[in-house]
């Protein structure tokens, strides 16, 4: 992300396919799901859940506040071989996108962000 500083975006990736049969003739399609978790000055994209758990447990103990979690996903179909350009192109959209509606950590956990695909 460059906006509104540079950081990473821990993202969990997913690639399914989807095969249709259609008067004997066999179609195949990928989707590319991708998501994550974002709380206020949080974001997580851990797929057991278990770093949102420890978040929210460690703030409700501090601050007596139960931290509210948004989950974002963008889902995107293309053709077999297609993925990485269909990827590129989302990742795109999420940088266009995600400052206008995400707010983000503050600038000194930068270094905490990491990606994840």
């Amino acid at each position: 992300m460059d906006q509104p500083f540079a950081y990473e975006l821990p993202v969990i990736k997913l690639t399914a396919t989807l095969e249709t049969l259609s008067s004997g003739q066999s179609t195949r399609w990928r989707g590319l799901y991708v998501y994550w978790y974002v709380a206020d000055g949080a974001l997580s994209a851990d797929a057991s859940g278990l770093e949102r758990m420890w978040l929210m447990g460690r703030d409700l103990i501090h601050s007596g506040t139960l931290q509210r979690w948004s989950y974002i996903s963008f889902f995107a179909a293309c053709k077999p071989g297609e993925e990485d350009a269909t990827f590129e192109r989302m990742k795109t959209l999420i940088k266009a996108s995600v400052p206008q509606f995400q707010l983000t950590p503050a600038p000194q956990d930068r270094a905490k962000l990491t990606s994840r695909n």
